[in-house]
């Protein structure tokens, strides 16, 4: 009867793993943001884009061995960890539990590594956009696309960055 749930306390383990890794990726990431090395950026993005990948494929085996556990335990629809949990025998809700808690966590701590370092870059390229701005009012060139009457302007509208969502 342990097997099943043995396997999913495995699958859930090897999840944490691949969070971990995440969450120091991201961390590595923010330094590059900072020092703004882009070829380092690029490198950490392919490595995010190896682990979201082996992430979305454990998914799918931690789905699976919750739906064979939740089998063998006979919880009922719908199948979910925390179901799992209350038929679990108490020698194994106790490791079930402790790795759901820290799947939680690090979903948590990506969350705020992500919001973070996507707020850094946004701020490093709002300061290039408004150093283009300023050098571009100095050199007389506005960055209006059209007047204050409602027309086009024609001319050279000057150096800028096109924004948008990171």
């Amino acid at each position: 009867m342990n097997n099943r749930i043995d396997c999913l306390i495995r699958s859930l383990h090897e999840k944490e793993t691949l969070l971990e890794k995440l969450v120091l990726l991201l961390d590595e990431e923010r330094d590059y943001i900072v020092d703004l090395d882009t070829e380092g950026l690029e490198v950490k993005r392919e490595g995010k884009l190896q682990l979201i990948e082996q992430l979305e494929q454990r998914k799918e085996i931690c789905k699976k061995a919750l739906a064979e556990a939740a089998s063998e335990l006979k919880v009922s629809s719908p199948v979910s960890l925390s179901a799992v949990l209350n038929a679990a025998p108490p020698a194994r809700r106790e490791a079930l539990l402790k790795s759901q808690r820290r799947v939680f966590e690090l979903t948590d701590l990506l969350n705020r590594s992500n919001r973070f370092n996507r707020d850094l870059l946004y701020g490093s390229l709002s300061n290039v956009n408004r150093s283009l701005e300023f050098i571009n009012r100095s050199l007389g060139r506005g960055v209006k696309t059209y007047s204050n009457a409602g027309s086009v302007v024609t001319g050279t509208p000057g150096s800028r960055l096109v924004r948008g969502e990171i």
